[in-house]
């Protein structure tokens, strides 16, 4: 969808996604926001909810996502 390279998860090394609250026909007044998660959060990730975000832009998201702290040891 968007060309973009995510880096894994720095929790459980699994793929990031995007994600976007972007439901034009529900919500028509509602700026798009732009996230990045784990798809393995809430499942076998060791942190329950992991994402950046909101964001403005995809790119502005994938940023973020690929420029985060490193976790603790």
């Amino acid at each position: 969808m968007k060309a973009a390279h995510l880096l894994p998860c720095p929790f459980c090394g699994g793929p990031a996604a995007e994600d976007n609250n972007l439901y034009p026909l529900a919500f028509p007044k509602v700026p798009t926001e732009y996230f990045i998660v784990c798809t393995n959060a809430g499942r076998t990730c060791p942190a329950a909810i992991l994402f950046v975000g909101p964001c403005a832009t995809f790119a502005e998201a994938a940023h973020r996502w690929n420029t985060r702290a490193k976790p603790p040891p």
